[in-house]
């Protein structure tokens, strides 16, 4: 009888982390149809777009930080399918240090740059975003919450004794993966929210075409890419949700389950407790 609760709760927990991701990027009928007609014309943008992203690099490379390059970004990065659209931008709070995101797609970082002009922050353990090079990108070596927490305040950009108006802030998600973004998110890390005593949420979405999935669990980086650039458009959503302060007595996990809960409703997603351990464990199983 014992074996058998063991053996459910385990099929349990298994089934709860597959639901976090993507396993096949490609779509069933009618959809897969549409995108072999779609395909000489996909494959033909492709290389368009390959050619075009080597004025963007030098864009980047170039073109001095500022409101005008971010701009000229936008133009270029929609040329080449990614679209950003930045909702209840109202909202945005002049005081607030640290955003924090759910994680959607390897490109996250570009979205966050373009939306809101701020500095992308990976700790150790998650792979490094697709071209971070080009953007305002820290990645930290630790991998524990207490030690990335004294790593990232002993960054340069991270001074708490300067006026936020005049700091750029910090996007942070604390989900290791990307997740499809339909059924839960991760549990959040609560490092981030150690970091200040406000911080602002933001929801992530991203929508495309035919069905094509942004990212699977087991895909690289590169296929991610390629796939951006073979389909017409991808259209990511950058949401505002209202800035929340730490409560007297609260300590950073408690705040990090209140804006995780924050974004879980406004995703309009379930509640969910699975950790990277879980898919650890569940990638040995079904590699």
């Amino acid at each position: 009888m014992e074996k058998s609760t063991a053996k459910e709760s385990k099929s349990l927990s298994e089934a709860d982390v597959e639901k976090l991701f993507h396993t096949k990027r490609l779509p069933r009928l009618p959809w897969s149809l549409l995108l072999v007609l779609y395909a000489p014309f996909g494959l033909f943008l492709t290389f368009l777009r390959i050619c075009m992203s080597l004025q963007v690099i030098l864009l980047l490379v170039i073109c001095p930080a500022g409101s005008v390059k971010r701009f000229m970004l936008r133009v270029f990065f929609g040329v080449l399918g990614i679209v950003v659209i930045t909702d209840s931008f109202h909202r945005k709070s002049s005081q607030t240090k640290i955003y924090v995101s759910n994680r959607v797609s390897l490109l996250d970082h570009v979205v966050f740059y373009l939306a809101l002009d701020c500095i992308t922050v990976s700790s150790g353990g998650v792979a490094a975003p697709l071209l971070h090079f080009f953007f305002p990108h820290r990645r930290l070596a630790s991998r524990s919450p207490d030690d990335l927490e004294i790593e990232a305040k002993k960054m340069p950009e991270f001074d708490e004794s300067r006026s936020t108006e005049t700091v750029v802030p910090f996007a942070i998600q604390p989900e290791p993966l990307p997740t499809n973004g339909s059924h839960s998110l991760f549990q959040f890390s609560d490092w981030p929210c150690r970091l200040a005593t406000d911080v602002q949420p933001i929801a992530l979405t991203a929508r495309r075409p035919f069905g094509i999935k942004l990212t699977t669990v087991y895909s690289s980086q590169w296929w991610d890419l390629f796939w951006t650039l073979f389909v017409p458009t991808t259209v990511f959503r950058v949401k505002l949700l209202a800035p929340m302060e730490r409560r007297e007595g609260e300590d950073g996990g408690q705040l990090s389950q209140r804006v995780q809960e924050s974004l879980r409703e406004e995703l309009k997603l379930q509640e969910s407790q699975v950790t990277m351990d879980n898919v650890t464990a569940w990638l040995k199983v079904w590699n």
